[in-house]
């Protein structure tokens, strides 16, 4: 070989190193993502195909799926549109047609900024006949059918590894949350602690196996799905903590679906930051009507139970009727109403006086007391409402 032909294979093989050595940089570079969109739960209508399961209002159905199916048709186009420090975090639900095409195209179209939670929650109904069971829960170590669910759930019935230390850790919060603000929890309250923080654990791990970070100060943070006030709510509002989230995941009630009927076949209006991760969501119903619900943004289980005084005195309102969904017997996580029109023997629970209404903000913990109740004031002015509405008095 000539020295010119050696000084050329010399040049070749530097530049070869070189290159796979920017190439290895580069790989080692992280993807830093400026917002994440988490979609929970997005098909619950879908799973039961078009037609109306018995018992269930046929219009009121029907239009719920009508506005599911176009908003898939509006997640489709913003997957499509994300930049390159866009993430998107999906929540599977069953497996129909529109549930399998969002994954597909999401994986498509984002590769590693498309992140499937698979793991998978385990209902604590070894607690549904004991007394006091939270209480119960924490002080009976032998307590039947405890340690086998906190397996279960830690490890999704053995599909994943029980993640080390996270059992103590779990153990001790539910333990100071009921030394600070008492017991009366409901036993599903658990799972929503439990699978909130393994929902945490499996978003971490997946983003840094994937080298994919982001700024907790700054990251913007929005969740879509349904329900609107259930799932949507309660498997995302403790992550902001064991993410290390400076601000909330925020709820679009626009690409969420619910079936309270006053939302269903009215038009959202806004959204109002009040605070201290408190938002107040505002609706014109169907026949003009004014609707509202107070919301936590976040929680944690420690947060004490919050509610919105509302002076009723200069609108001349008063508690006229309250309509709670109930199962089996017992308040669910479900949508119930307070209608406000014409005086009448006010309950204590909602009205404390005359003067006043006393609502809950709802988080979505499960923790008894914590219910979604949205707030019907039929011929009211929008504006004189709303007002009220943003002067509450926040208590606990």
């Amino acid at each position: 070989m000539t020295r010119r032909n050696t000084n050329v294979v010399f040049y070749v093989v530097i530049a070869i190193v070189a290159m796979t050595m920017t190439l290895a940089r580069a790989e080692d570079t992280p993807q830093r993502i400026r917002r994440m969109t988490w979609i929970v739960h997005p098909y619950c209508w879908s799973m039961f195909g078009d037609g109306v399961p018995a018992g269930a209002d046929p219009e009121r159905w029907k239009a719920c799926l009508t506005w599911e199916r176009d908003n898939h048709k509006k997640y489709m186009e913003m997957i499509s549109r994300m930049e390159a420090d866009e993430a998107v975090i999906i929540y599977p639900i069953g497996s129909s047609p529109p549930m399998r095409e969002l994954q597909e195209h999401a994986q498509s179209e984002l590769g590693d900024r498309c992140v499937v939670v698979k793991r998978s929650s385990v209902d604590p109904n070894f607690l549904l006949d004991v007394k006091d069971p939270i209480r119960k829960y924490l002080d009976d170590a032998a307590l039947p059918g405890k340690s086998e669910w906190i397996k279960q759930i830690l490890t999704s019935s053995g599909t994943f590894p029980e993640p080390e230390g996270l059992a103590k850790e779990l153990e001790q919060e539910v333990r100071e949350a009921c030394q600070q603000i008492g017991y009366d929890w409901r036993p599903e309250s658990l799972e929503v602690l439990y699978y909130n923080r393994l929902i945490a654990h499996e978003i971490e791990q997946t983003l840094k196996d994937r080298n994919l970070v982001y700024d907790p100060q700054t990251v913007k943070c929005t969740a879509l799905g349904e329900g609107f006030e259930q799932c949507a709510m309660t498997w995302k509002g403790m992550l902001p903590a064991y993410l290390g989230l400076a601000n909330p995941i925020e709820n679009d009630p626009k690409l969420s679906v619910t079936g309270q009927p006053h939302v269903v076949f009215g038009k959202f209006q806004e959204r109002v930051d009040l605070g201290n991760d408190i938002r107040l969501f505002l609706w014109e119903g169907p026949e003009g009507e004014a609707v509202a619900l107070f919301t936590r943004a976040s929680f944690r289980w420690i947060d004490p139970l919050q509610f919105a005084n509302v002076s009723l005195k200069e609108l001349d309102l008063e508690v006229s009727k309250v309509e709670i969904n109930q199962i089996d017997g017992s308040r669910a996580n479900q949508i119930s109403t307070i209608t406000l029109g014409p005086r009448f023997d006010p309950s204590p629970a909602f009205q404390p006086d005359p003067d006043h209404l006393r609502v809950p903000i709802f988080a979505g913990s499960r923790r008894g007391g914590d219910h979604a109740y949205y707030i019907v004031a039929p011929g009211v002015d929008h504006a004189a409402f709303r007002q009220q509405l943003l002067a509450a008095n926040v208590v606990e």
